[in-house]
């Protein structure tokens, strides 16, 4: 063999050994291109879904807190915005786990939140649950977490029904402390609630 067809045959020998590290390494380039690309669509895209999710969660939040929320008069001049404290509205607000510290999780409660611009509050939230218009039931606790001169907030809780009386088709009515011979205010909901 000359020395011209041995420089030859090594030429071809490194041109095929380079073959396959040349397509990795083209392969990697293309890969790289295509990672970059993928970055910029999803640091742009991505914030967008995530601000548009979240603006969806909060809209929907919104809509169950209008859903589960009844307003009455509680007694002269005592007006009472009641929320049917249900554990997908902690759980949509973003609240689960308080949902377990107030009893939502295992009792039919109420959160309400009287308001008197003139006058002073009664001394205490004092309402009774009527189920189906006709079994009536008294709180087993009424829990105070804000208590002010014009404003307080409260937690009603009824032990004596389950969370799972949410469940099925029912009637609530919240009758409100009223004053005197005055009849009581009644705030309504049907269940199951409609989440959205």
């Amino acid at each position: 063999m000359s020395q011209q067809e041995a420089t030859l045959g090594l030429r071809r020998s490194s041109a095929l050994s380079l073959a396959p590290l040349a397509i990795w390494a083209l392969l990697l380039v293309i890969a790289g291109v295509l990672a970059l690309g993928w970055l910029a669509i999803a640091k742009t895209e991505g914030r967008d879904t995530l601000i548009a999710t979240a603006g969806l969660r909060s809209s929907q939040a919104d809509e169950l807190t209008a859903r589960l929320t009844r307003t009455g008069s509680a007694s002269e001049g005592v007006q009472a915005d009641v929320v049917l404290a249900t554990p997908a509205f902690f759980q949509m607000t973003n609240r689960s786990q308080e949902a377990g510290t107030l009893g939502a999780d295992h009792a039919v409660i109420f959160v309400a939140n009287e308001s008197v611009h003139y006058g002073e509050l009664s001394k205490r939230f004092a309402p009774v649950l009527r189920l189906d218009g006709d079994s009536l039931h008294v709180p087993s606790e009424v829990r105070v977490l804000t208590d002010a001169v014009h404003h307080r907030t409260s937690v009603v809780i009824f032990g004596d029904l389950p969370t799972q009386t949410l469940d099925a088709p029912h009637t609530l009515a919240l009758l409100l402390p009223q004053d005197g011979a005055a009849p009581r205010t009644a705030l309504e909901w049907q269940t199951p609630i409609d989440t959205p």
